[in-house]
C-alpha cells in the first residue's frame, strides 16, 4: 500500500518538476536607424555590457541600452574600451583621444597620442 502512495505520488509530483526547468529567454530589439556594429564590447565589475560603435558608447543591463556620447572636442572612431571605477568605462578613439562616461568617475576627454588607441590595459 504504502508502495502504491509513493509511486502514485512520484508520477503525480514529475509535471511540476518537469515544467520548472524550462529555461528562459529574453529577445533583444533596436531601431534599425541605430543598427549597433560593436568596435569594443567588455563587461564591467557591476555585470553591465558595454559596447561602442563608431561614434557612441552604450551600456546595456539587461533590459535597455543606454547611450553615452562624448564631447564635440573628441575626434575619431571608438576603438578600446576599459571599465573604469563604479559603473564607468574608459574609451579611446583612433585619433589619440582618451576620456570616461557612464558614472561619477568622469575626466575631461584628453590627447594621448598622435596614434590611434587599440587597447586600454592597467
Amino acid at each position: 500500500m504504502n508502495l502504491r502512495v509513493l509511486l502514485i505520488s512520484c508520477l503525480w509530483l514529475t509535471p511540476a518538476f518537469l515544467a520548472a526547468q524550462q529555461p528562459g529567454f529574453q529577445e533583444v530589439s533596436w531601431d534599425l536607424e541605430e543598427v549597433l556594429s560593436p568596435s569594443s564590447i567588455i563587461e564591467d565589475a557591476n555585470g553591465y555590457l558595454w559596447m561602442a560603435n563608431e561614434e557612441i558608447v552604450y551600456r546595456y543591463d539587461g533590459y535597455t541600452f543606454t547611450a553615452f556620447q562624448p564631447g564635440d572636442s573628441v575626434e575619431g572612431r571608438i576603438t578600446a574600451l576599459y571599465p573604469w571605477g563604479e559603473s564607468s568605462v574608459m574609451a579611446g578613439t583612433e585619433e589619440g583621444w582618451l576620456w570616461t562616461t557612464g558614472g561619477r568617475e568622469e575626466f575631461t576627454p584628453i590627447r594621448m597620442a598622435d596614434a590611434g588607441i587599440q587597447a586600454l590595459h592597467i
